[in-house]
């Protein structure tokens, strides 16, 4: 059932001020230099003024919010530029590109890469005979691997037909005994 008591007084965010039973959770207040106050202006000039609530113990949060307004949101006076220069350095990121630094050293790197020591016929006969031996042996390996595969598909061919044939002595008995028994 409804009353007819009068409203509760309005607070600028809209709520009423009794609106939030925990005083710290109120909405903070807005100051008279911010934005859309020009819209509550009056036509003769004047502001509109808020009924006044009773003073609320402030918080750290009200005490940060407050700090955070008068440091980002509201800067009041500008700081000194020899001060502001000097923030401006100390908070400054340093790119750089990477530059290349030789100092007549390598590094551990040759300069040029060293010639191959020049080989005498013996030695080149024995690389390539080790070749030919390698090419040999990896041939044969080849040759061994396919006849393997071979095998392994005949073995498989066998079972399939080895199979075929018993189904198909299963089917004949079956048939003869159908036979006997008429």
């Amino acid at each position: 059932m409804r009353t007819n008591s009068p409203p509760a007084a309005q607070a600028d965010g809209g709520f009423p001020t009794d609106f939030f039973s925990d005083p710290t959770r109120t909405l903070p207040e807005r100051d008279e230099g911010e934005d859309g106050d020009e819209d509550a202006e009056m036509a003769d000039g004047t502001t509109p003024t808020a009924p006044a609530s009773a003073p609320q113990p402030k918080s750290v949060l009200d005490d940060e919010w407050a700090a955070f307004q008068q440091t980002v949101l509201q800067p009041s006076a500008q700081p000194d530029p020899a001060q502001s220069q000097q923030e401006a350095f100390a908070r400054a990121t340093v790119f750089a590109e990477p530059q290349l630094i030789t100092n007549g050293a390598t590094s551990g790197f040759p300069a040029e890469p060293e010639p191959e020591p020049e080989l005498t016929e013996e030695q080149r006969a024995e690389q390539e005979r080790r070749r030919k031996e390698v090419e040999d042996r990896e041939l044969i390996m080849d040759r061994l691997l396919e006849e393997e595969r071979a095998q392994e598909e005949a073995d498989e061919r066998v079972s399939a037909l080895k199979g075929r044939l018993e189904m198909l002595k299963r089917q004949r008995e079956a048939k003869k005994g159908k036979k006997a028994a008429k």
